[in-house]
């Protein structure tokens, strides 16, 4: 059962007993429940990675509880697992906060939404989730702020589209009802054409936007309520995390407008914040511009800078999958090849894991064989191919194929200054083929798999180390 907020994905709890299972407890979602990380999560993983991340994440919270407010961002390639890192943290802080977790991905039009619908979500999730937890919420709650939130609603129709049966439900409401239960109702139907945010109309989202600064008042308010009778009733504060920002199929142009153009908007409101955001962002022209400090959540190192095995990595690797399936279905070599070619990203690793076990099981097998792993990181080598050869994300012009190939041989031979962050680094993250490690010093390397293409292309000695081989 979900307590912060999102429910979550996985219905089979327990390790896969065979090829057609795998998919089931491979899934490429992250742990939200408590069940969730009873079943799948394994603390020996950060061991490898970042040992004292989320016991720094911990304190500064425990630290700024009742004082000063707790701001920042988690950031980390796509797939190293930042959502389910957030859920253990929450589960060990879970006596001084309330949790109010909300996705811009599942919740928002990921390709349309503007500030303010991340704010009148966090509004509406904020007075949802307090409703549920505590029961004299309703009637502690002001008497002439749930007019006000409706007033202001109603006067510029932030999220209110004509075209939409659903707006229409929300505008005829506004007048009708009052009280906090009324509120939530029109909140929760307006809720509804987040999804549709394509639909609004342009006077109406410049409208919206001149009016930030009232929203962020209203809200404000909201939390000095909320932030009262939990620490009245329950000692504990409230806790925003958005997630889902660096997903690759959320538009860039919203990620920069909301936490860029208008990040003082997330200085001025009153409440502990995190928000995941992609690797990519920080080596780009706007990292000196986001409005409060980021934590890294780096990849699973498969190798050590000279291109040895990690053997700290690939084993915390193997324990996670041993936790999703019985490690019996595939043989020890063709686990091993999978934990390298995965560069240690755990969605990239749970990808190849699946595909190989349906190319075993359409075939008749019973286990995966050394022919399903190839093909898994075949499958591999071609999206990271087309991922390296694609265009920009958050700049203007993207670098050129040569130029990237320039920078991953600097980083793979760990030449100084390759790290520097520039327009064909942030391309290279962006597309995976560059990762983020922690440890001793923190540094760049090249995805084993991007290794494999250098090679192809006889830019590396076949004979190095580094690849999937």
């Amino acid at each position: 059962m979900s307590t912060n907020g999102r429910a979550g994905y996985y219905q089979q709890l327990a390790p896969a007993a065979n090829l057609r299972d795998i998919p089931k407890t491979l899934l490429p979602q992250p742990l939200l429940t408590k069940e969730e990380l009873d079943a799948f999560y394994r603390p020996d993983l950060n061991e490898a990675r970042a040992p004292k991340l989320l016991a720094m994440f911990r304190e500064e919270l425990r630290i700024s509880k009742s004082s000063l407010f707790f701001r920042k961002f988690l950031v980390g390639n796509r797939g190293v697992g930042k959502s389910s890192e957030l859920t253990c943290l929450l589960r060990e802080v879970e006596a001084d906060f309330l949790p109010i977790r909300f996705s811009v991905s599942d919740e928002l039009d990921a390709l349309h939404f503007r500030i303010f619908d991340v704010l009148f979500l966090m509004m509406t999730r904020v007075i949802e989730c307090m409703k549920e937890s505590v029961g004299s919420f309703s009637m502690q709650f002001p008497e002439d702020l749930a007019p006000a939130v409706k007033r202001f609603l109603s006067q510029h129709k932030v999220i209110i589209t004509q075209d939409l049966a659903a707006g229409a439900e929300v505008e005829g409401g506004f007048d009708s009802k009052t009280g906090l239960s009324a509120l939530l109702g029109i909140l929760l139907k307006a809720k509804v054409s987040l999804k549709y945010a394509a639909d609004r109309k342009k006077e109406t989202v410049e409208y919206s936007l001149q009016r930030i600064s009232e929203l962020v008042a209203l809200l404000n308010q909201v939390f000095e309520v909320c932030h009262g009778i939990l620490r009245t009733e329950r000692g504990r504060d409230l806790l925003i995390i958005g997630e889902d920002f660096d997903k690759d199929h959320v538009a860039e142009e919203s990620v920069v407008e909301s936490f860029v153009k208008y990040g003082s908007v997330f200085r001025d409101l009153q409440v502990h914040q995190i928000y995941t955001l992609p690797l990519d962002l920080l080596s780009s022209r706007y990292q000196s511009h986001l409005p409060f400090d980021f934590a890294h959540l780096p990849d699973t190192p498969v190798f050590d800078p000279q291109h040895r095995p990690q053997k700290d990595g690939r084993a915390a690797l193997r324990a996670i999958l041993e936790k999703r399936f019985h490690l019996h279905l595939a043989s020890d070599t063709g686990l091993n090849r999978l934990v390298v070619a995965s560069g240690g990203n755990l969605r990239i690793l749970f990808e190849m894991v699946r595909f190989a076990a349906m190319h075993a099981s359409v075939s008749g097998a019973f286990a995966i064989g050394d022919s399903d792993v190839s093909a898994a990181v075949d499958d591999q080598r071609m999206r990271f191919s087309q991922r390296l050869g694609s265009s920009r994300r958050f700049d203007e012009e993207g670098p050129s194929l040569e130029a990237k190939i320039e920078k991953l041989l600097r980083i793979f031979r760990q030449e100084p200054g390759a790290n520097i962050p520039d327009d064909t680094l942030h391309a290279l993250i962006h597309a995976l083929a560059v990762q983020f490690f922690d440890g001793k010093q923190s540094r760049y390397g090249v995805h084993p798999i991007v290794v494999d293409l250098l090679k192809g292309m006889g830019k590396v000695d076949k004979n190095l180390p580094g690849g999937t081989e």
